[in-house]
């Protein structure tokens, strides 16, 4: 995934793959 396909999601899509990797803090970020 490249950051061209991150600015194509929306934030319920950023927040699934943030979600997916485990990202701490990740349903904080707006």
């Amino acid at each position: 995934m490249n950051l061209a396909e991150l600015k194509e999601k929306s934030i319920g899509e950023l927040n699934e793959v943030a979600r997916e990797l485990k990202i701490e803090g990740a349903s904080n970020l707006r």
